[in-house]
């Protein structure tokens, strides 16, 4: 399916476009930083001020980018969900009380 799609119910003969928003590098397929960034995570010693200014970083590119932050939020718990698996997966768990 493309990025328009089309409502079919008003008037068949003239299909009307509704707006899509597109998330310009969606987090869950940016797979090399989210590795990155939970390697460093790990390494810290206080980890969590580090995850704090790593998230606010995706959260004011994400703004300039122009995305609602209702995406930006989205967004944002998916790299907060995927870097808590892979911290888990290098047995770490979750470092939140750092």
């Amino acid at each position: 399916m493309s990025n328009l799609d089309f409502d079919w119910q008003d008037n068949p003969a003239e299909p009307r476009a509704v707006s899509a928003q597109i998330v310009p590098f969606p987090m869950a397929r940016r797979v090399a930083f989210l590795n990155r960034m939970a390697v460093a995570i790990a390494s810290c010693r206080k980890s969590q001020p580090y995850r704090e200014r790593a998230e606010q970083q995706q959260r004011d590119a994400m703004r300039r980018r122009g995305l609602s932050e209702e995406m930006i939020e989205a967004e944002l718990a998916i790299f907060n969900r995927e870097i808590d698996r892979r911290l888990g997966a290098m047995g770490h768990g979750q470092e939140k009380g750092n």
